[in-house]
């Protein structure tokens, strides 16, 4: 990150230089006199020798900066988590409790990956289903600690894999937080506070909901309850991943599932609802025969 904000900095300014090296390069013009010639050439090579020097000084922070993340990569954090690891497993065997512990909670609510798998193995194979899917002290489950934490655009990806990590280890997209909502419902809500309060205090710049869509499509796919969503999932659902989508639709009583689909989802299910009438239609036509006969 540093050596790309240091770069986008610099980058204009190069170019800039670089433009007035070329100039240069094509000769004076007619119009400027010798001595004027000259301050313009020493102006862009004391510009271009500092930009040098700026250069210099950023690739050398960036380098160290490199060496120090490096290290801690590499060794500081192996051992911590090694570390961790000893401790965990010790208070286990002494009859310490994963679940009850809420470690899996707490992983999920910061998003510590390195951990998960390494907690569930400590997991009796009968429990893990319910550690993964009870709750709380919040009466939150584990997709729920996740989905509260408001996401940003740079760690999107993230964010995505470990919902998918989790429901990978068999986490329950069904189970209802003490509010009444599974975790889409969860989520949405998170969602629609993230952009209620940048609509307040106008911070939509470089973060509109229009940039949101995909990764909104993927969430609503991967959490949606396959028993169906709960009332209170439904009240959640908002009007946000578009500037041009009215945010009082849900109000109005307006259907907003096309905004939570891919736009060919949203012909197949038109598609679908077009064969159901159909078929409801020659139900009603074999009704009426039958009643003639």
């Amino acid at each position: 990150k540093t050596e790309q904000n240091s770069s986008s900095d610099l980058a204009e300014m190069e170019r800039q230089f670089a433009e007035a090296r070329t100039s240069i390069e094509e000769g004076k013009p007619d119009t400027l006199s010798d001595e004027r010639w000259e301050e313009i050439v020493a102006q862009v090579e004391r510009g271009e020798e500092m930009l040098r020097a700026h250069r210099a000084t950023i690739d050398e922070m960036v380098q160290s900066q490199r060496d120090k993340i490096r290290n801690k990569i590499d060794v500081a954090m192996p051992h911590a988590v090694e570390e961790f690891q000893k401790v965990v497993t010790a208070l286990v065997r002494k009859g310490g409790s994963i679940r009850k512990s809420y470690a899996i909670h707490c992983c999920s609510r910061f998003r510590i990956t390195q951990h998960i798998d390494f907690l569930i193995d400590l997991v009796p194979p009968e429990g893990r289903a319910q550690a993964l899917s009870s709750w709380d002290t919040f009466g939150l489950t584990p997709l729920h600690c996740v989905v509260i934490v408001t996401p940003v655009l740079s760690d999107r990806d993230e964010y995505l894999e470990f919902v998918e990590r989790l429901l990978g280890l068999g986490a329950d997209t069904n189970v209802k937080s003490a509010k009444g909502v599974t975790p889409i419902g969860q989520y949405r809500l998170t969602i629609s506070e993230k952009f209620d309060y940048n609509n307040i205090f106008g911070m939509q710049i470089g973060d509109e909901p229009a940039e949101w869509r995909p990764f909104h499509r993927k969430m609503e796919g991967l959490l949606r309850p396959y028993r169906g969503e709960t009332d209170a999932d439904v009240e959640a659902k908002c009007a946000v991943l578009d500037n041009d989508v009215d945010p009082n639709l849900m109000e109005q009583g307006g259907d907003v599932e096309d905004v939570w689909m891919d736009d060919d989802e949203g012909e197949d299910a038109d598609a679908d609802n077009e064969d159901v009438d159909m078929e409801g239609d020659e139900e009603s036509d074999n009704e009426h025969d039958e009643e003639e006969e």
